[in-house]
Order: structure tokens, then sequence, then C-alpha cells
């Protein structure tokens, strides 16, 4: 990703921003889809893709430690 301060931060940004999208068509999906499957489905898929924002946003948070 690179040690430039500059391009972490706007990533780190972007990297919140998308969590926060995410958490937002999390609730969406348990609110408004009916079929429960599906609904599971999708919000496993979520999860799943929070955990890897997470991860990028720890190895980032790491890489500007070093």
């Amino acid at each position: 990703m690179g040690n430039n301060p500059m391009t972490n931060n706007k990533m780190a940004v972007r990297l919140e921003d998308l969590k926060t999208i995410l958490l937002h068509l999390r609730s969406y999906v348990i609110d408004q889809v009916q079929h429960e499957d599906t609904s599971a489905d999708l919000v496993d898929a979520i999860d799943h893709g929070i955990t890897k924002v997470d991860r990028c946003m720890q190895s980032l948070t790491n890489e500007v430690r070093s």
C-alpha cells in the first residue's frame, strides 16, 4: 500500500466509509428481505465483506506504524 501518510489516510477514510455502507446494507437486509434463507445468505456475505474491510484497515494501521 505504500508508506505515504496522505494516501494511507485517504484509504483509511474510504475503508471506513465502505464499512459504514456495508453496515447500513446489513441492517436494510435484516429489516427488508422477507425470505429468511436469502436474508441469512446476504447477511453472511455482508459480514464477510465487513471482515475483509476490517483486515484491510488493520493492515493499513500496522503499515503506518512501521
